[in-house]
């Protein structure tokens, strides 16, 4: 379902996906391109273990929906489906009342955080060798 494009260290169980996804706090939006999976966004309002575990800055907030997961396949990427997943992901993130989203992106080697940029997100924080990845990670924050 995606996942294998990120660090074994970093990757979702599906069980977890699908408590997300079955949360009434969070947002998922899907791309396909001729009914064949090409990517995800997945997000919900962290719970006080989620941030403690993702060592997120400040305080729970209902208003802050957090970007689990962000990701165009390999074979999708370069056709602008990544900025057309985030645009919809924001969209049901507003229809939901989120009004801040906050996430961490791979710095290097990948569209998220560029895309993540373009939408006028500002850096909060580098988070070195992330969840034991051997990467930069860059905590960042987009007010909706």
């Amino acid at each position: 379902m995606g996942e294998e494009v990120f660090e074994e260290s970093l990757r979702e169980e599906p069980k977890e996906v699908v408590r997300v996804v079955g949360s009434n706090n969070s947002v998922a939006k899907v791309v396909l391109v001729n009914s064949e999976f090409a990517g995800y966004a997945l997000g919900h309002c962290p719970l006080l273990e989620d941030i403690r575990e993702l060592q997120l800055e400040g305080a729970y907030n209902s208003h802050l929906i957090y970007l689990d997961t962000f990701v165009v396949l390999p074979g999708f990427q370069g056709l602008g489906l990544g900025k057309l997943l985030l645009r919809e992901f924001i969209s049901g993130a507003k229809n939901k009342g989120y009004d801040i989203l906050e996430g961490h992106f791979r710095k290097e080697g990948s569209g998220s955080y560029h895309i993540i940029k373009k939408f006028g997100a500002e850096d909060i924080e580098v988070k070195h060798n992330w969840g034991d990845s051997g990467e930069d990670y860059v905590y960042c924050r987009l007010r909706l």
